[in-house]
C-alpha cells in the first residue's frame, strides 16, 4: 500500500512542479508548445535582443586603461594624495598623514564602490586615474 501512495504523491508533485514551470516560463515571455507525440508541453526559449556596448565599440574616451594591480609600495606623498582626495569628495579618510590606515582603506573601498571599480583595499593606476591624481 505505501508504494501505491509514493506514486500517487509523485504524480501529483510531478504535475504540480510542471505546471509551475510552465507559468515561470510564461511569466518570463518563453513561448510554450507541445510535443505531438507524447502530447508533453515544451518551453522553447526566445533569445532578448541586449543593446550592449562592447570595448570594440566603445569610444575611446570612455574605456579605462588604468591598471587595477596595486602599486606596490605607494610612497608617503601618494598616500596622502590620496587621502586629501578622498577627504575633498566628502569620504572620510582619516588625516592626510601618508600613512594608510583603517579609515584610509575603508575610504578607498567606499570610494571604489561608489564608481564601480573592482574593490580592493590598494591604491591602484585606476584608483589614481579616477581621483585624477
Amino acid at each position: 500500500m505505501d508504494v501505491r501512495r509514493h506514486r500517487v504523491f509523485a504524480a501529483a508533485l510531478a504535475t504540480t512542479v510542471g505546471a509551475s514551470l510552465l507559468a515561470g516560463c510564461s511569466a518570463l515571455g518563453l513561448s510554450t508548445g507541445s510535443d505531438s507525440e507524447n502530447n508533453i508541453p515544451t518551453a522553447e526559449p526566445r533569445v532578448p535582443t541586449l543593446n550592449v556596448t562592447t570595448a570594440e565599440s566603445a569610444p575611446v574616451d570612455t574605456l579605462s586603461t588604468a591598471s587595477s594591480e596595486p602599486i606596490a609600495n605607494p610612497s608617503r606623498d601618494l598616500t596622502r594624495n590620496v587621502q586629501s582626495a578622498l577627504n575633498a569628495r566628502g569620504i572620510d579618510a582619516g588625516p592626510a598623514d601618508g600613512y594608510a590606515g583603517k579609515k584610509t582603506v575603508l575610504a578607498i573601498r567606499i570610494f571604489k564602490i561608489a564608481r564601480r571599480m573592482e574593490v580592493t583595499d590598494y591604491i591602484t593606476p585606476q584608483l589614481l586615474d579616477e581621483l585624477d591624481i
